[in-house]
């Protein structure tokens, strides 16, 4: 399922160990696992301050695997 934080979109979804979450970040795909599974669970919540503070999570998580794989 996509979801939209800020400027960045990505995609939820379940796996094996727990959950994944895609998204595209400056033009480069970049993938997240957690085996916190409330993440995901949060995400999709009716609470809207549980679910942004889930995305912006995620959103921070995504940011940092990217600036992990591309220092200068």
């Amino acid at each position: 399922m996509q979801i939209k934080f800020g400027k960045i979109k990505f995609t939820a979804a379940k796996s094996e160990k727990g959950c994944r979450f895609d998204a595209c970040y400056k033009g480069e795909h970049v993938a997240f696992e957690s085996e916190d599974m409330s993440l995901y669970d949060d995400v999709f919540s009716d609470n809207n301050r549980r679910a942004k503070a889930a995305k912006r999570v995620i959103y921070e998580n995504i940011k940092h695997k990217y600036y992990e794989t591309h220092r200068d």
